[in-house]
């Protein structure tokens, strides 16, 4: 590292020293007009890793990672919004604030499948130095709070709040015992098998059930997937159901809490290596070049830019879901195994419903031991989930198809199920004063509402085959797609890494 610990470890509530921000900043590659580098468009997951494996190149291009939002991380995550004017210092340095930390929340890596969880930390670990590894040691501990480890546990809600192991031993009213029994039956990864995979509802171990026995465990299943059973794979729902029992009473890597920012000190990393992180930069158009060994010309607009920036891509990797990087390019540039994909696999968006300073609406029929960090609720009846994070936020999500989230009748309708989950928790007094942006009566702090829109990506079947060095690749030759298979589904951070390491592999030749 170019800097010394000390100089980002001094986390007081203004911040780091303006030397230490403005010592960073000048690490990283001008990347001056007319000076071709590689570019990466997209600052999640998929985004971070191929930076990551492009910045510890020997023979290293200059290389800029744009990210749309106030931070890295991604879709899941959420920064708090940043004051017009600011700079580009003032804004990487506001992220170390304490009230910046209370205010980053979203869904995250919270509720991730624990052995997702593992395989992201080993290969992060893997494209660090040894000293980049101490620093982001250090760096997140000191923003961990000493305390127990974040466990994973699960609740099922309905009129009562039943715990995962409870029901699963068949001694409570959610489940019966020979449903219980099914449901563990279908959690066992040796069933899991992609080979003549077909539909759920048709196959002989569903019908083998009771039409009583269906039609109790459907809202489950349906809960535990974020769509309808109608024509999902048999392997889908398993794998869904196995993640969904192995990751109760798990830990959370410190790595991934929301208190760690592991985001931040990953930008702090990839700045020390010379890399232009931009945030608060999109990609608005991309001109396809007339030959295909020639660069790119993009325009970006950044926030901290009087004018949309031009900018040279010697290469051009799309670290975003295939449908979203339709907006900038013709769906002709897409390699045909990438259109194919498009047309056959709908993607999916993820409504969020968050509440902050939600403690004083606490329901007093809900126990003060129930909601804790790492609590994650499972509420069939709304087909609605949600979790305590780990900053102490609560929130409540579900999943509809992306088309149905550009129409408002059907957001509203999802939004409003997360709501009747929300108040089985909390008071509708207080619900409806933050839904008005009021309080709910005289010296009553507001509880906050924020609600959230956001894509992620793809329903994968089991049976599809795992991308390949050829998918990566896009119709201009030096374009490629990273990371756009991405979803909550069980095992899909095989195509993350997969396709990272491919387009690493492509974009380090020549």
């Amino acid at each position: 590292m170019t800097l010394t610990t000390d100089d980002w470890l001094s986390l007081q509530s203004t911040g780091p020293s303006e030397t230490a921000v403005q010592n960073l900043l000048s690490c990283s590659s001008p990347a001056a007009e007319g000076i071709a580098a590689d570019v990466i468009v997209g600052g999640g997951l998929a985004g971070l890793l191929l930076a990551l494996k492009l910045s510890s190149a020997p023979s290293k291009a200059p290389l800029v990672l744009l990210e749309s939002r106030p931070s890295l991380g991604g879709r899941l995550f959420q920064a708090p919004p940043l004051s017009p004017g600011v700079s580009r210092a003032e804004a990487l340095r506001a992220q170390f604030s304490h009230e910046a930390l209370q205010h980053c929340s979203g869904p995250g890596f919270e509720l991730f499948d624990p052995l997702a969880l593992e395989v992201y930390e080993r290969h992060l670990r893997m494209l660090l130095t040894d000293a980049e590894q101490e620093f982001l040691e250090s760096f997140t501990k000191e923003r961990t709070p000493a305390e127990q480890p974040f466990t994973r546990r699960t609740l099922l809600v309905r009129k009562e709040f039943t715990p995962l192991t409870e029901a699963l031993s068949g001694s409570s009213e959610m489940l019966t015992r020979k449903e219980a029994d099914i449901l563990l039956q279908l959690a066992q990864p040796e069933n899991i098998s992609p080979e003549n995979d077909g539909a759920f509802e048709a196959s002989a171990f569903w019908q083998g059930l009771s039409k009583a026995q269906r039609e109790s465990l459907t809202p489950l299943l349906e809960t535990v997937l974020g769509w309808t059973l109608d024509r999902t794979p048999v392997s889908v729902v398993r794998s869904a159901v196995h993640a969904f029992v192995k990751s109760n009473e798990s830990e959370v890597p410190k790595w991934f809490l929301r208190t760690s920012r592991l985001e931040l000190g990953l930008e702090i990393v990839l700045l020390s290596r010379g890399v232009r992180a931009l945030t608060q930069a999109e990609l608005v158009r991309a001109f396809v070049p007339e030959k295909k060994a020639e660069a790119t010309l993009i325009q970006v607009a950044d926030m901290f830019a009087r004018t949309p920036q031009q900018m040279t891509a010697r290469k051009l990797a799309l670290a975003i879901p295939l449908m979203r990087s339709l907006a900038v390019l013709p769906r002709e540039q897409l390699h045909p195994q990438q259109s194919r994909l498009v047309s056959r696999h709908r993607p999916r968006s993820l409504v969020w419903v968050e509440y902050g300073n939600w403690k004083q609406a606490q329901l007093s029929t809900v126990a003060a031991d129930t909601l804790v960090p790492g609590t994650r609720l499972v509420c069939p009846v709304e087909r609605v989930q949600g979790a305590l994070l780990s900053n102490g936020q609560l929130g409540f999500y579900t999943s509809i198809d992306f088309e149905d989230s550009l129409h408002a009748q059907s957001v509203r309708e999802a939004l409003n199920r997360c709501r009747k989950a929300a108040l089985r928790f909390l008071s509708e007094p207080h619900m409806k004063a933050a839904q008005q942006a009021r309080p709910a009566a005289p010296g009553i702090t507001l509880m906050r509402e924020r609600i959230s829109l956001v894509p992620v990506g793809y329903n994968l079947p089991r049976n599809e085959a795992v991308p390949t060095t050829t998918e990566v690749k896009m119709a201009p030759g030096n374009w490629f797609s990273a990371g756009d298979h991405f979803t909550f589904a069980a095992e899909s951070w095989r195509n993350v890494i997969d396709s990272t390491h491919d387009v690493a592999q492509l974009m380090l030749k020549n």
